[in-house]
Protein backbone atom coordinates (compact mmCIF):
# COMPACT_ATOMS: atom_id res chain seq x y z
CA UNK A 1 0.00 0.00 0.00
CA UNK A 2 1.21 3.51 -1.20
CA UNK A 3 1.45 5.91 2.00
CA UNK A 4 -1.10 9.09 1.16
CA UNK A 5 1.64 12.14 0.88
CA UNK A 6 2.86 14.51 3.33
CA UNK A 7 0.95 16.38 5.78
CA UNK A 8 1.08 19.79 7.55
CA UNK A 9 1.10 19.50 11.14
CA UNK A 10 2.05 23.02 12.12
CA UNK A 11 2.37 26.56 11.01
CA UNK A 12 4.06 29.40 12.52
CA UNK A 13 3.76 33.49 11.37
CA UNK A 14 4.35 36.93 12.11
CA UNK A 15 2.19 39.36 10.18
CA UNK A 16 1.14 42.94 10.46
CA UNK A 17 -2.33 41.03 12.00
CA UNK A 18 0.11 39.79 15.22
CA UNK A 19 3.51 38.50 16.15
CA UNK A 20 2.71 35.19 16.03
CA UNK A 21 0.24 32.57 15.04
CA UNK A 22 -2.32 33.27 17.36
CA UNK A 23 -1.82 36.63 17.30
CA UNK A 24 -2.60 36.71 13.62
CA UNK A 25 -5.03 34.18 13.60
CA UNK A 26 -6.72 36.48 15.90
CA UNK A 27 -6.50 39.51 14.16
CA UNK A 28 -7.77 37.72 10.85
CA UNK A 29 -10.82 35.77 12.28
CA UNK A 30 -11.87 39.81 13.58
CA UNK A 31 -11.48 41.54 10.42
CA UNK A 32 -9.41 43.20 11.48
CA UNK A 33 -6.92 45.14 8.69
CA UNK A 34 -3.03 46.49 9.03
CA UNK A 35 -2.65 48.74 6.15
CA UNK A 36 -1.53 52.31 7.33
CA UNK A 37 0.86 55.36 6.40
CA UNK A 38 4.35 54.09 6.19
CA UNK A 39 6.56 54.62 9.31
CA UNK A 40 9.61 52.34 8.58
CA UNK A 41 11.12 55.58 6.80
CA UNK A 42 10.39 59.13 6.14
CA UNK A 43 8.04 58.58 2.86
CA UNK A 44 6.51 61.80 2.81
CA UNK A 45 8.24 62.92 -0.79
CA UNK A 46 6.80 59.67 -2.21
CA UNK A 47 3.38 59.49 -4.45
CA UNK A 48 2.86 55.90 -2.30
CA UNK A 49 1.84 56.46 0.95
CA UNK A 50 0.91 52.79 2.61
CA UNK A 51 2.21 49.44 3.58
CA UNK A 52 0.79 46.92 5.92
CA UNK A 53 3.72 47.12 8.44
CA UNK A 54 4.31 44.40 11.39
CA UNK A 55 4.46 46.95 14.71
CA UNK A 56 6.15 46.22 17.98
CA UNK A 57 8.46 43.52 17.37
CA UNK A 58 11.47 43.66 19.31
CA UNK A 59 13.77 40.77 17.79
CA UNK A 60 15.97 40.46 21.10
CA UNK A 61 12.32 39.25 22.94
CA UNK A 62 11.83 36.66 19.84
CA UNK A 63 15.23 35.52 18.92
CA UNK A 64 17.63 33.47 21.49
CA UNK A 65 20.75 35.11 19.90
CA UNK A 66 20.95 38.89 20.38
CA UNK A 67 24.55 38.77 19.00
CA UNK A 68 23.17 37.26 15.73
CA UNK A 69 20.25 39.97 15.24
CA UNK A 70 23.06 42.04 14.24
CA UNK A 71 24.02 39.94 11.00
CA UNK A 72 20.30 39.14 10.41
CA UNK A 73 18.76 41.32 7.90
CA UNK A 74 14.83 41.85 8.28
CA UNK A 75 13.46 39.21 6.05
CA UNK A 76 15.92 36.89 8.10
CA UNK A 77 14.89 37.99 11.41
CA UNK A 78 10.72 37.45 10.24
CA UNK A 79 11.81 33.55 8.99
CA UNK A 80 13.05 32.82 12.43
CA UNK A 81 10.56 34.43 14.42
CA UNK A 82 7.96 32.14 12.31
CA UNK A 83 9.92 28.76 12.14
CA UNK A 84 10.74 29.09 16.14
CA UNK A 85 6.52 30.21 16.15
CA UNK A 86 6.21 27.09 14.30
CA UNK A 87 8.26 24.70 16.37
CA UNK A 88 6.50 25.42 19.66
CA UNK A 89 3.54 24.86 17.54
CA UNK A 90 4.35 21.25 16.56
CA UNK A 91 5.59 20.20 20.08
CA UNK A 92 8.79 19.10 21.09
CA UNK A 93 8.91 15.71 20.17
CA UNK A 94 8.32 17.15 16.22
CA UNK A 95 12.22 18.03 16.26
CA UNK A 96 13.53 14.57 17.10
CA UNK A 97 16.38 14.26 14.78
CA UNK A 98 16.49 17.59 14.01
CA UNK A 99 19.75 17.47 12.07
CA UNK A 100 18.03 15.36 9.55
CA UNK A 101 14.80 17.81 9.38
CA UNK A 102 14.63 19.70 6.24
CA UNK A 103 14.77 22.92 5.45
CA UNK A 104 13.21 25.68 2.61
CA UNK A 105 12.55 28.95 3.25
CA UNK A 106 12.16 31.73 0.38
CA UNK A 107 13.30 35.19 1.63
CA UNK A 108 12.87 38.66 -0.20
CA UNK A 109 14.76 41.16 -1.29
CA UNK A 110 17.99 41.68 0.95
CA UNK A 111 18.78 45.21 0.60
CA UNK A 112 21.41 47.18 2.09
CA UNK A 113 20.78 49.99 4.59
CA UNK A 114 20.79 53.34 2.97
CA UNK A 115 22.43 55.27 5.36
CA UNK A 116 25.39 52.82 4.00
CA UNK A 117 25.14 54.11 0.82
CA UNK A 118 25.02 57.65 1.24
CA UNK A 119 28.44 57.03 3.48
CA UNK A 120 30.25 54.97 0.52
CA UNK A 121 29.05 57.91 -2.59
CA UNK A 122 29.98 60.71 -0.46
CA UNK A 123 33.23 59.65 -0.27
CA UNK A 124 33.28 59.00 -3.76
CA UNK A 125 32.86 62.86 -4.41
CA UNK A 126 35.55 64.29 -7.10
CA UNK A 127 36.88 67.18 -6.94
CA UNK A 128 35.84 70.77 -8.75
CA UNK A 129 32.49 71.93 -9.93
CA UNK A 130 29.76 69.62 -9.43
CA UNK A 131 31.63 66.95 -7.41
CA UNK A 132 30.75 64.10 -9.41
CA UNK A 133 31.60 60.30 -8.39
CA UNK A 134 34.78 59.62 -8.93
CA UNK A 135 34.79 56.06 -8.90
CA UNK A 136 38.92 55.30 -8.57
CA UNK A 137 37.77 56.77 -4.81
CA UNK A 138 35.35 53.38 -4.12
CA UNK A 139 38.66 51.37 -3.52
CA UNK A 140 40.85 53.25 -1.91
CA UNK A 141 38.68 54.72 0.62
CA UNK A 142 34.89 54.56 -0.31
CA UNK A 143 34.62 51.05 0.69
CA UNK A 144 35.49 51.82 4.30
CA UNK A 145 32.46 53.38 5.27
CA UNK A 146 30.31 50.86 4.02
CA UNK A 147 29.61 48.76 7.32
CA UNK A 148 31.56 45.32 6.89
CA UNK A 149 28.50 43.24 8.30
CA UNK A 150 26.08 44.56 5.20
CA UNK A 151 27.80 41.53 2.94
CA UNK A 152 26.75 38.90 5.30
CA UNK A 153 23.13 40.52 5.10
CA UNK A 154 22.33 40.52 1.63
CA UNK A 155 23.10 37.26 1.04
CA UNK A 156 20.15 35.35 -0.73
CA UNK A 157 20.82 32.36 1.49
CA UNK A 158 21.11 34.26 5.00
CA UNK A 159 17.29 33.53 6.29
CA UNK A 160 17.86 30.39 5.53
CA UNK A 161 21.19 30.15 7.79
CA UNK A 162 19.98 32.08 9.88
CA UNK A 163 16.73 29.38 10.72
CA UNK A 164 19.04 26.15 10.14
CA UNK A 165 20.77 27.95 13.35
CA UNK A 166 17.94 28.88 15.32
CA UNK A 167 16.35 25.38 15.04
CA UNK A 168 19.28 22.79 14.71
CA UNK A 169 17.64 21.82 10.98
CA UNK A 170 20.54 20.92 9.34
CA UNK A 171 18.99 18.08 6.50
CA UNK A 172 17.93 18.54 2.69
CA UNK A 173 17.38 22.30 2.14
CA UNK A 174 17.18 25.30 -0.11
CA UNK A 175 16.74 28.92 -0.62
CA UNK A 176 14.35 30.17 -2.76
CA UNK A 177 13.46 33.49 -3.83
CA UNK A 178 12.65 36.64 -4.07
CA UNK A 179 9.83 36.41 -6.42
CA UNK A 180 6.04 36.34 -5.02
CA UNK A 181 5.61 32.47 -6.00
CA UNK A 182 8.92 31.66 -3.99
CA UNK A 183 6.76 30.79 -0.84
CA UNK A 184 4.52 28.15 -2.64
CA UNK A 185 7.42 26.63 -4.27
CA UNK A 186 8.92 25.88 -0.83
CA UNK A 187 6.53 24.57 0.53
CA UNK A 188 6.64 22.28 -2.69
CA UNK A 189 10.04 21.49 -2.36
CA UNK A 190 9.49 20.61 0.82
CA UNK A 191 6.75 18.21 0.43
CA UNK A 192 8.73 16.59 -2.19
CA UNK A 193 11.36 16.38 0.25
CA UNK A 194 9.43 14.51 2.48
CA UNK A 195 7.27 12.10 0.16
CA UNK A 196 10.65 11.10 -1.38
CA UNK A 197 12.32 10.14 1.71
CA UNK A 198 15.36 12.41 1.57
CA UNK A 199 14.07 14.52 4.41
CA UNK A 200 11.41 12.66 7.52
CA UNK A 201 10.06 16.36 8.00
CA UNK A 202 10.60 19.68 6.99
CA UNK A 203 10.10 22.98 8.33
CA UNK A 204 9.24 25.29 4.66
CA UNK A 205 7.54 28.66 4.05
CA UNK A 206 8.90 32.43 3.64
CA UNK A 207 9.64 35.75 4.73
CA UNK A 208 9.53 38.93 3.29
CA UNK A 209 10.09 42.70 4.50
CA UNK A 210 9.63 45.14 1.28
CA UNK A 211 8.80 48.15 3.50
CA UNK A 212 11.99 50.20 2.51
CA UNK A 213 13.37 52.77 0.69
CA UNK A 214 14.61 50.77 -2.33
CA UNK A 215 11.75 48.32 -2.82
CA UNK A 216 9.32 50.87 -2.32
CA UNK A 217 10.51 53.09 -4.94
CA UNK A 218 10.55 49.45 -7.63
CA UNK A 219 8.08 48.46 -7.00
CA UNK A 220 6.43 52.26 -7.34
CA UNK A 221 7.77 52.93 -10.65
CA UNK A 222 6.42 49.81 -12.00
CA UNK A 223 3.40 50.95 -11.25
CA UNK A 224 2.17 48.65 -9.40
CA UNK A 225 2.02 50.68 -5.49
CA UNK A 226 -1.56 52.29 -5.06
CA UNK A 227 -1.31 56.16 -4.94
CA UNK A 228 -4.30 55.95 -2.78
CA UNK A 229 -3.08 54.28 -0.16
CA UNK A 230 -5.67 51.38 -0.26
CA UNK A 231 -5.14 47.71 -1.57
CA UNK A 232 -8.80 46.81 -2.84
CA UNK A 233 -8.46 43.55 -5.25
CA UNK A 234 -11.31 43.43 -8.01
CA UNK A 235 -12.92 46.41 -6.83
CA UNK A 236 -13.99 49.72 -9.03
CA UNK A 237 -11.38 52.26 -8.60
CA UNK A 238 -8.80 50.06 -7.46
CA UNK A 239 -5.09 51.48 -8.08
CA UNK A 240 -2.54 49.39 -6.64
CA UNK A 241 -1.31 46.78 -3.95
CA UNK A 242 0.60 48.33 -1.24
CA UNK A 243 4.00 46.55 0.55
CA UNK A 244 3.12 44.38 3.08
CA UNK A 245 5.60 42.22 5.91
CA UNK A 246 5.38 38.96 6.91
CA UNK A 247 6.80 35.70 7.72
CA UNK A 248 5.08 31.70 7.53
CA UNK A 249 6.79 28.83 8.05
CA UNK A 250 4.84 25.13 8.07
CA UNK A 251 5.95 22.06 9.74
CA UNK A 252 5.28 19.14 6.97
CA UNK A 253 6.22 15.71 7.34
CA UNK A 254 4.96 12.05 6.83
CA UNK A 255 1.49 10.71 8.33
CA UNK A 256 3.41 7.99 9.80
CA UNK A 257 6.10 10.15 11.64
CA UNK A 258 2.52 12.41 12.75
CA UNK A 259 0.57 9.10 13.96
CA UNK A 260 3.56 7.94 15.86
CA UNK A 261 3.90 11.32 17.91
CA UNK A 262 0.22 11.88 17.90
CA UNK A 263 0.38 14.67 15.87
CA UNK A 264 -3.05 16.21 14.39
CA UNK A 265 -2.71 16.55 10.23
CA UNK A 266 -4.31 19.74 9.74
CA UNK A 267 -4.02 19.86 5.41
CA UNK A 268 -2.36 18.31 2.78
CA UNK A 269 -0.17 20.05 -0.26
CA UNK A 270 -2.19 17.95 -3.33
CA UNK A 271 -0.77 19.46 -6.25
CA UNK A 272 1.65 22.34 -7.50
CA UNK A 273 2.25 24.02 -10.57
CA UNK A 274 3.97 26.71 -12.30
CA UNK A 275 4.12 28.67 -15.38
CA UNK A 276 6.53 31.61 -16.75
CA UNK A 277 5.36 34.24 -19.30
CA UNK A 278 8.03 33.78 -22.02
CA UNK A 279 9.58 37.06 -23.00
CA UNK A 280 7.96 38.53 -20.37
CA UNK A 281 8.82 40.73 -16.89
CA UNK A 282 6.49 42.16 -14.54
CA UNK A 283 3.63 40.08 -12.58
CA UNK A 284 1.09 38.48 -15.46
CA UNK A 285 -1.32 40.73 -17.38
CA UNK A 286 -2.56 37.95 -19.11
CA UNK A 287 -4.39 34.91 -18.14
CA UNK A 288 -2.15 32.49 -19.51
CA UNK A 289 0.42 31.90 -16.95
CA UNK A 290 -1.82 31.81 -14.28
CA UNK A 291 -4.37 29.04 -15.94
CA UNK A 292 -1.11 26.97 -17.12
CA UNK A 293 -0.04 26.76 -13.71
CA UNK A 294 -3.56 26.05 -11.97
CA UNK A 295 -3.96 23.46 -14.86
CA UNK A 296 -1.04 22.00 -13.97
CA UNK A 297 -1.60 22.39 -10.12
CA UNK A 298 -5.33 20.42 -11.02
CA UNK A 299 -3.49 17.69 -12.97
CA UNK A 300 -0.85 17.20 -10.37
CA UNK A 301 -3.48 16.59 -8.06
CA UNK A 302 -5.70 14.29 -9.43
CA UNK A 303 -8.71 16.68 -9.92
CA UNK A 304 -10.54 19.07 -11.54
CA UNK A 305 -11.82 22.33 -11.86
CA UNK A 306 -14.76 21.44 -9.77
CA UNK A 307 -13.40 19.86 -7.37
CA UNK A 308 -12.34 23.45 -6.03
CA UNK A 309 -13.91 24.61 -3.12
CA UNK A 310 -12.08 28.16 -2.74
CA UNK A 311 -10.26 30.22 -4.99
CA UNK A 312 -7.70 31.88 -2.86
CA UNK A 313 -6.95 34.37 -5.45
CA UNK A 314 -3.05 36.39 -5.94
CA UNK A 315 -5.20 39.63 -5.79
CA UNK A 316 -2.90 42.33 -6.67
CA UNK A 317 -5.22 45.20 -6.70
CA UNK A 318 -4.11 46.36 -10.06
CA UNK A 319 -6.62 46.30 -12.49
CA UNK A 320 -4.30 44.81 -15.47
CA UNK A 321 -3.50 42.12 -13.08
CA UNK A 322 -6.54 41.26 -11.30
CA UNK A 323 -8.58 40.94 -14.97
CA UNK A 324 -5.88 38.83 -15.88
CA UNK A 325 -6.11 36.02 -13.22
CA UNK A 326 -10.33 36.48 -13.37
CA UNK A 327 -10.28 35.11 -16.99
CA UNK A 328 -8.05 32.48 -15.93
CA UNK A 329 -10.36 31.53 -13.58
CA UNK A 330 -13.78 31.35 -15.53
CA UNK A 331 -11.67 29.38 -17.76
CA UNK A 332 -10.01 27.40 -15.14
CA UNK A 333 -13.75 26.22 -12.95
CA UNK A 334 -16.20 26.57 -15.75
CA UNK A 335 -19.27 27.64 -14.94
CA UNK A 336 -18.37 26.04 -11.03
CA UNK A 337 -16.11 29.34 -9.72
CA UNK A 338 -15.54 28.44 -5.83
CA UNK A 339 -15.91 31.05 -3.48
CA UNK A 340 -13.11 33.81 -3.43
CA UNK A 341 -10.63 34.71 -0.23
CA UNK A 342 -8.34 37.57 -0.81
CA UNK A 343 -6.29 39.15 2.20
CA UNK A 344 -4.00 41.84 0.24
CA UNK A 345 -6.48 44.38 1.14
CA UNK A 346 -5.76 44.01 4.82
CA UNK A 347 -2.03 42.65 4.85
CA UNK A 348 -0.49 44.12 1.68
CA UNK A 349 1.26 42.09 -0.89
CA UNK A 350 4.21 40.30 1.12
CA UNK A 351 5.74 39.13 -2.09
CA UNK A 352 8.20 36.26 -1.32
CA UNK A 353 6.15 35.65 1.68
CA UNK A 354 3.05 35.50 0.37
CA UNK A 355 2.09 31.75 -0.89
CA UNK A 356 2.88 31.23 2.07
CA UNK A 357 0.80 32.89 4.65
CA UNK A 358 -1.95 32.34 2.12
CA UNK A 359 -1.50 28.50 2.65
CA UNK A 360 -0.84 29.24 6.63
CA UNK A 361 -4.30 31.02 6.60
CA UNK A 362 -6.42 28.27 5.39
CA UNK A 363 -4.54 25.45 6.96
CA UNK A 364 -5.97 27.08 10.23
CA UNK A 365 -9.34 28.37 8.18
CA UNK A 366 -10.11 25.43 6.31
CA UNK A 367 -12.44 25.53 3.55
CA UNK A 368 -14.39 22.20 3.87
CA UNK A 369 -12.77 20.93 0.54
CA UNK A 370 -9.59 21.43 -1.74
CA UNK A 371 -8.67 25.21 -2.35
CA UNK A 372 -6.58 26.68 -4.96
CA UNK A 373 -3.90 29.07 -4.39
CA UNK A 374 -2.34 31.23 -6.78
CA UNK A 375 0.70 33.13 -6.28
CA UNK A 376 2.55 35.31 -8.73
CA UNK A 377 5.96 37.51 -8.65
CA UNK A 378 7.22 40.57 -10.47
CA UNK A 379 9.77 38.25 -12.76
CA UNK A 380 6.23 36.75 -14.73
CA UNK A 381 6.57 33.47 -12.56
CA UNK A 382 2.89 32.13 -11.22
CA UNK A 383 2.65 29.34 -8.50
CA UNK A 384 -0.57 27.68 -7.91
CA UNK A 385 -0.59 25.09 -5.02
CA UNK A 386 -3.94 22.79 -4.38
CA UNK A 387 -4.41 22.26 -0.64
CA UNK A 388 -6.37 19.62 0.76
CA UNK A 389 -7.46 19.95 4.57
CA UNK A 390 -7.64 17.00 6.37
CA UNK A 391 -9.77 16.22 9.74
CA UNK A 392 -12.83 17.78 11.55
CA UNK A 393 -12.13 21.71 10.92
CA UNK A 394 -8.53 21.02 11.12
CA UNK A 395 -7.30 24.35 13.26
CA UNK A 396 -4.47 24.56 14.85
Amino acid sequence: MIEPGPVITAVGMITPLGLDRDASLAGWRAGRGAVGSIERFDASAFPWPAAAEIRDFVPRKVLPDRKAIKLMSPPARLAVAAALDARRNAGDEAAEDAEAGGLFVAAGYETIDLDSVLRMMAACRGEGDGHPIDVTRLWSDARYRMNPLNALKILPNMALAHVSIATGLRGANSAIGPHGAAGLQALADANRAVASGEAPFALAGGSDSPVNVFMVSYFGAEGLLSRSGNCRPFEDGADGTVPGEAAAMLWIESPARAASRGATPLARLRGFGQAHRPGAYGPPRDPDAYLEAGRSALANAGMVGGDIRRWVTDGWGVPEIDRSETAAAERLFGDAVPTRRCGKGRYGHCFAAAGALEVAISVAEPAGGPEMIWSAGVDGTVAAAVLEPLGEGGRP
